[in-house]
C-alpha cells in the first residue's frame, strides 16, 4: 500500500507541483544576481530530482543553477539531511572547496547539514513564515547567519565578503 501511494503522490505531484508552488518573492532576482556574479548554484534536496527539474523547468527557474541532487533516485548512498552527504556531493561535483561553499537553507535540517559538511551557513526565515520550523529551531541550528529573506542575500553576501 505505501508503495502505491508513493507512487500515486509522485504522479500528482509531476502534474500539479507548478500550480502550488510560488516563487517567493526576490528569488529570481537574487538568483539572477548570484549567477551575473559567477557564483555556481546546486539544490540539495528532500524530493526527488526528476520533480525538482520538473517544478524548476515549469516556474523558469532551471536555467539558474548548475547541478541537482535529491535523496535516492539514483543517489541511494545520499543520506538525507542533516547528513552532510549531499552537500560533500555537490562540493565534488563542481569542483569546489568547503570553503568557496555557502549552505543557505530555510530549515533547522539544512543548517545542520552544512554544519556537519563544515561549510557556511545561511539561514532564511522562510521556513519560519511558512510555519515548516520555528525561530527557536532554527537558532539552535547554530547557523553562521540568519537574513529574512532571500532578497537579503545578495547584500549579505557583499558585507560579509563571501
Amino acid at each position: 500500500l505505501a508503495d502505491k501511494l508513493v507512487k500515486d503522490y509522485r504522479k500528482r505531484y509531476k502534474k500539479t507541483c507548478h500550480i502550488v508552488v510560488r516563487i517567493l518573492p526576490g528569488v529570481e532576482k537574487t538568483l539572477g544576481f548570484l549567477r551575473k556574479n559567477g557564483h555556481k548554484l546546486a539544490i540539495a534536496t528532500a524530493k526527488g530530482e526528476t520533480q525538482t527539474k520538473l517544478l524548476l523547468k515549469r516556474l523558469g527557474l532551471h536555467k539558474y543553477f548548475d547541478f541537482i541532487v535529491g535523496y535516492g533516485y539514483g543517489h541511494s548512498n545520499l543520506r538525507p539531511k542533516p547528513h552532510p552527504d549531499m552537500i560533500l556531493y555537490i562540493i565534488k561535483r563542481l569542483k569546489m572547496g568547503k570553503r568557496k561553499t555557502i549552505m543557505i537553507g530555510d530549515t533547522q535540517l539544512d543548517v545542520h547539514a552544512g554544519r556537519n559538511a563544515d561549510v557556511y551557513t545561511i539561514a532564511v526565515k522562510n521556513g519560519v513564515k511558512l510555519g515548516i520550523t520555528n525561530m527557536k529551531k532554527l537558532k539552535m541550528a547554530k547557523p553562521d547567519a540568519i537574513i529574512e529573506s532571500v532578497k537579503e542575500l545578495p547584500d549579505y553576501l557583499k558585507k560579509a565578503d563571501l
